[in-house]
């Protein structure tokens, strides 16, 4: 374990880590020293969650190269959390150190952080400051346990992906054009005017149910969820979020059409996408504070559910309902760079088919032209 241990603590990760849960880790990773090898392939379920300590990691899908790994991130998520197969090939094509953490441990993680958090509560006042499975003071709400500090470690670096997916697609160009208009005077007024949602909106149970690894948690549990939430009317043509203004909420859309876009610092817009019932839109910049990365505009009338950021960081976050948001959130993520990665190979390859055509014209017309010359 001595050399598990020494390991883990060159991690960051390990100064957030009491040494009771540094010891549990260690005790129950694999430390791999890789080289010339395929870790996992695309329709395999992985054993665990990758964490590279050393070297690189490639990721491919069939012929074409997704990314590399870096020290200090990690990989394989989806199937580590949530039990997925992996949908790309991950090669260690060079000396690569990893350390597995296996779907096993992290299960039981989750289930330990869920009771620990239930004894808090039922008796705060007799936790035992000896009692090895409880690392609290008396009194002390429990600290953030492993499982919650891996699960908000890989929600961060997937963000992290998507904005560099993001701004390789801003270069190639992914989305249609399109003209940002703003809203008249009187849409400013008129929405204004209707603003207020009628008091009678019935709460987005089946919305937040409908959410990626919402479907298993219980009611009570989503109904405390529900009440995080404030309804928002949407009215055609104004303008929801706006691109660089900070990331204070996300929107649950309930009702109505909205569109995406990306806004060009020389002017103009692409359209990204347009979404509607179901979709959680202006999550990425709400989980890591930073400012809005698209506008959206509301393309009808509709009505959607907004959360405010500070519902993030509050108490209940540290209870079984943060741990199935924060799965929910990772889900979404996950998905979202997936579709960000898919959209970004076919423009890379439309755009290299483009180059390609345009170089063979050119032969063509040269060519061409040649013959034309060579005739008496």
């Amino acid at each position: 374990m001595s050399d598990a241990l020494n390991e883990l603590k060159r991690l960051p990760l390990a100064s957030a880590l009491t040494r009771t849960q540094l010891e549990a880790f260690a005790e129950n990773v694999q430390v791999l020293s890789l080289s010339d090898t395929r870790l996992w392939g695309a329709g395999q379920v992985p054993k665990g969650l990758g964490l590279l300590l050393d070297g690189e990691i490639a990721v491919r899908a069939g012929e074409v190269a997704i990314g590399t790994i870096k020290p200090g991130e990690v990989f394989g998520e989806s199937a580590a959390f949530y039990g997925d197969p992996s949908k790309v090939d991950v090669y260690a094509e060079t000396f690569a150190k990893v350390v597995l953490i296996p779907r096993a441990f992290l299960q039981a993680e989750r289930d330990r952080e869920v009771d620990q958090h239930d004894l808090f509560l039922r008796r705060p006042w007799r936790l035992d400051i000896f009692d090895p499975d409880y690392d609290v003071r008396p009194g002390e709400r429990p600290r953030r346990g492993l499982y919650s500090l891996l699960l908000h470690e890989c929600t961060l670096q997937v963000l992290a992906r998507i904005r560099r997916t993001n701004a390789r697609a801003a270069e190639v160009g992914v989305g249609a054009p399109r003209t940002l208009r703003e809203p008249s005077w009187f849409q400013v007024v008129l929405g204004r005017l209707r603003s207020e949602p009628s008091a009678d909106v019935p709460r987005p149970l089946s919305l937040l149910r409908g959410l990626p690894r919402m479907a298993d948690a219980p009611e009570r549990m989503l109904l405390q969820l529900a009440d995080c939430f404030e309804p928002v009317k949407l009215h055609a043509g104004t303008v929801v979020v706006r691109q660089g203004e900070a990331g204070d909420s996300a929107l649950l859309i309930a009702e109505g059409q909205v569109e995406v876009l990306r806004e060009a610092d020389s002017g103009g817009a692409e359209l990204l996408a347009t979404v509607g019932p179901g979709a959680f839109v202006g999550i990425n910049a709400m989980i890591d504070a930073t400012s809005r990365s698209a506008t959206l505009v509301a393309l009808t009338d509709g009505l959607a559910w907004k959360l405010p950021a500070g519902e993030m960081r509050e108490r209940r976050w540290s209870s079984e309902m943060g741990i199935f948001w924060r799965e929910s959130l990772l889900a979404l993520l996950l998905d979202q760079l997936r579709k960000a990665n898919e959209a970004l190979q076919r423009a890379e390859q439309a755009s290299d088919d483009s180059a390609l055509l345009e170089a063979l014209s050119g032969v063509e017309g040269a060519n061409h032209a040649g013959s034309i010359a060579e005739r008496p």
